[in-house]
């Protein structure tokens, strides 16, 4: 027999119209989450700087501050090949892969399940992303981990990739390269201090992100109900 078509009946213009400003209100909360997103991002890059940057000679360091490579503090691995994979996440297809851009889509299976950074191996160089979840690391990052999470990620938003890409057809960068980036190694007790000032900055931006992700569900099925 023939499937039954249902159609849902469309809103009146006076609910068209409530559907509308609700929406509206929607995206005024996501931009002003967006904007204190990248306020709270800029002080923590800017307590970076007057830390360890700003004023510091690396050539007259403070006592027990000593220059060192990213590998003495931080373990650098290259993600891995991701063979099945959908551009849309569903009960299957659950876990978000990472490549040198960002989330390219989802994997039914994860190779990380910690809190960790990657940046491009290849590709896209010098975009330093943060994971604290299940996730498929594409073979086109190159994953970070340290006890020093904060730090190391500021360092690896401001190096300078260019120093460190091997040329050819395609730009490239290696494990040993960022490995062997020279970074300025402070005091533990200062490490330490940083981390925590910033784990509690970006713990705030992850509230404002997850609560972004719920306000884009909430517009999607206000259009829904739009008939869209």
């Amino acid at each position: 027999g023939r499937l039954c078509e249902v159609r849902l009946p469309i809103p009146t213009i006076a609910r068209q119209r409530e559907i509308v400003s609700e929406y509206e209100t929607l995206t005024k909360r996501i931009r002003l989450n967006e904007q204190m997103i990248a306020c709270l991002e800029e002080t923590a890059q800017a307590l970076y700087r007057k830390m360890f940057v700003d004023g510091f000679d690396r050539e007259n360091l403070p006592e027990g501050w000593r220059m060192g490579r990213l590998g003495d503090i931080a373990e650098v691995n290259s993600g891995k090949t991701c063979v099945d994979k959908s551009d849309i996440k569903d009960e299957l297809y659950q876990y978000p892969v990472a490549g040198a851009s960002g989330i390219i889509g989802f994997s039914s299976s994860y190779n990380y399940d910690e809190k960790l950074m990657t940046t491009g191996r290849v590709g896209t160089l010098g975009v330093v992303n943060r994971y604290h979840q299940k996730m498929f690391m594409a073979d086109n990052v190159l994953v970070v981990r340290s006890n020093f999470y904060e730090y190391c990620y500021q360092f690896l938003r401001n190096l300078d990739y260019s120093e460190i890409t091997k040329g050819g057809v395609q730009s490239l960068i290696t494990q040993t390269d960022l490995k062997e980036s020279a970074i300025v190694i402070p005091t533990k007790e200062l490490l330490t201090s940083f981390e925590q000032q910033c784990s509690y900055i970006y713990s705030l931006v992850d509230t404002k992100q997850q609560e972004n992700e719920k306000l884009i569900e909430l517009q999607s099925l206000l259009l829904a109900r739009m008939g869209k």
